[in-house]
């Protein structure tokens, strides 16, 4: 079925013709890898309709009336976004898709693995190179990287792998789309490729392309120093001490499993055995969810 036959469809639909268009979506980045291509209009293909058609009205200048938004009840001069898929919606993806400018813009299109010129790179020797060049604990950051993307930088259809987060009011809004709780423009941010790198609070799909999306090299340096910066903005008051404070061997996985430790017990007060499980929390952020996440990490690496 094609992606026209998508035009018509709403919330809770089902067809072949809605897993075109979250495939579509999904290449120009507004559905994220871990939204499933399940043929089913469901309410994170919701939230990626909206976050397409408020691109198109910003960035490429199609009317909103042409992309069926309506007036406020009351307010004919207000204009609030819908979920049609319209003729208008469904002829701009596919301008899109095309590579073709639109509205005299260039295409936003997550780059395919042919246009990262280290796609092929051996990403676990290449990190543990890095890692013997900076004092941090890599079996942590490689445990982080597990978690984020099982260690690929692209997606099942070989693209550049990404994630939303929305724009809601709570942990479950912004990890599934809430219309009753997201406004414009509907995305908080991104994380992109291997480590699922991502710059705070950015909205927008990112011109020019930045390099830790095109290369894979780039997206580990990245996390490499934005994981250190987290242990350094959040707590340094305990470094890794195993064996020794003097002579730290950043082996997380033999000091965790010699003490028996017991990732729910880690206290942000005592930070024991070390601050570097609370920069694992920061890393996805300073939350309940961020220390759940932590937990997991911890499990994955030391059992």
């Amino acid at each position: 079925m094609s992606l026209s036959q998508a035009v018509g469809a709403a919330l809770n639909d089902r067809s072949s013709a809605i897993g075109e268009l979250q495939r579509a979506l999904l290449r120009l980045g507004y559905y994220g890898v871990r939204f499933a291509i399940d043929d089913d209009f469901g309410r994170n293909t919701l939230g990626a309709v909206l976050a397409c058609k408020y691109d198109l009205a910003t960035v490429y200048s199609i009317s909103r009336r042409d992309l069926k938004y309506a007036p406020r009840s009351g307010d004919s001069g207000s204009l609030v976004a819908s979920g049609a898929i319209t003729p208008v919606l469904v002829d701009c993806i596919k301008t899109l898709l095309a590579g073709s400018k639109l509205g005299g813009k260039d295409p936003w299109l997550t780059p395919a693995r042919a246009q990262v010129a280290d796609a092929d790179l051996k990403v676990r020797e290449f990190f543990l190179a890095e890692a013997a060049t900076a004092a941090f604990p890599a079996q942590l950051l490689w445990a982080i990287v597990g978690v984020e993307s099982g260690a690929n930088h692209f997606d099942p259809y070989g693209h550049v792998k990404f994630g939303i987060d929305w724009r809601g009011r709570n942990y479950g809004e912004t990890v599934n789309f809430s219309p009753e709780g997201a406004a414009e423009p509907w995305v908080r941010s991104r994380g992109w490729g291997l480590t699922q790198y991502t710059p705070t609070s950015v909205s927008a799909l990112p011109r020019p392309m930045p390099d830790y999306i095109v290369s894979v090299a780039s997206n580990l340096r990245t996390a490499i120093r934005l994981f250190i910066r987290k242990f350094e903005a959040f707590s340094r008051r305990h470094p890794c001490s195993y064996p020794s404070q003097g002579a730290p061997s950043y082996d997380c996985r033999a000091c965790l499993q010699s003490r028996g430790f017991d990732p729910i017990t880690y206290s942000d007060l005592a930070q024991q055995p070390c601050s570097w499980l609370k920069a694992v929390w920061a890393y996805n952020g300073v939350t309940p969810a961020g220390r759940k996440y932590m937990e997991g990490v911890v499990r994955n690496l030391i059992r």
